[in-house]
């Protein structure tokens, strides 16, 4: 029987970490300098909130009968919740790759 990682040490940290990558590490003075030491931890709080809404979510359907397999979040979701809002999510799953993408990019640029 394998050993399973749960919702926290197996979704939601490794999210923060892909979402925090360059940003906590190469542009977090930039932003204290800009916005303020309040402001600051206003954004970071509220980004966690949003990353542990997301992944509560992703738990929910995924222990719902959701299928993991190679279609990845796409085909779990549009599976669980209907080909149409599979899509929506889909599309901006996308997105949401491609701007970490070009987040990363620019970082390593840096």
């Amino acid at each position: 029987r394998t050993k399973k990682k749960g919702a926290l040490a197996g979704v939601f940290v490794p999210t923060c970490e892909n979402m925090w990558g360059v940003l906590i590490f190469l542009r977090f003075y930039f932003i204290v300098g800009q916005a303020g030491i309040f402001q600051t931890l206003c954004i970071v709080t509220l980004s966690f909130v949003v990353a542990l809404c997301t992944t509560a979510s992703m738990s929910s359907i995924a222990s719902s009968g959701g299928l993991v397999s190679a279609g990845g979040p796409y085909h779990m979701i549009s599976r669980t919740m209907g080909p149409v809002l599979g899509a929506s999510v889909g599309i901006m799953y996308w997105l949401a790759i491609t701007m970490l993408a070009v987040l990363e990019c620019l970082g390593a640029v840096e």
